[in-house]
């Protein structure tokens, strides 16, 4: 560091505004907000970064013949954005609860297949034997207590995937078992 007057210089570290890599979403919001505005259509996104435009957001207006538009410095990125937003369309609320499609009716419910994944730890570790020298080892235990498992669910919900991840010096995933697919290895 710098000696200023016999002092070492202060390290100062610069966070800016807004920082697309960190963000805090209270849980709470997530639940449930009375206080979300509700907005209908497509957000408006930075034509740069794909970042919304937000109650952060300063719109300002366009020089002719595009008056009837607004300007949009991305906070994200800095680009400028000619956006067809109002100041009165603008987002005002920190949450927005965007509607992107019709609610289904009631009564009716979207049909989702069910996913269990099973990460399984293979490595020379799950070969120690926790129950004495003839006992079963760990890796043993998993696979019953998987095996267990895919039986409860092929009995219970018949048309749940499953999958197989393990994970040792390599990670591998297993599907359909049509082919496996090596992620890492040595």
């Amino acid at each position: 560091p710098a000696v200023v007057e016999d002092k070492p210089a202060q390290i100062c570290k610069v966070k800016s505004a807004a920082d697309t890599n960190t963000f805090l979403i209270p849980l709470g919001n997530i639940i449930a907000d009375d206080k979300s505005e509700l907005a209908t259509g497509d957000p408006v996104r930075c034509s740069q970064c794909r970042g919304i435009l937000n109650s952060c957001s300063v719109l300002t207006p366009a020089a002719p013949p595009f008056e009837a538009n607004r300007l949009w410095t991305c906070e994200f990125c800095a680009c400028l954005n000619m956006v067809d937003e109002t100041d009165a369309e603008a987002p005002r609320s920190p949450t927005l609860t965007f509607v992107l499609e019709p609610a289904p009716p009631v009564g009716t419910s979207p049909q989702v297949t069910p996913y269990v994944v099973f990460c399984v730890d293979i490595s020379s570790s799950m070969g120690t034997r926790d129950g004495g020298p003839s006992g079963p080892t760990r890796l043993d235990c998993v696979k019953t207590a998987v095996v267990s498992q895919i039986d409860n669910l092929a009995q219970t919900q018949p048309d749940t995937v499953v999958v197989l991840i393990t994970f040792g010096n390599g990670v591998t995933i297993f599907g359909d078992y049509s082919r496996r697919v090596n992620v890492t290895g040595r």
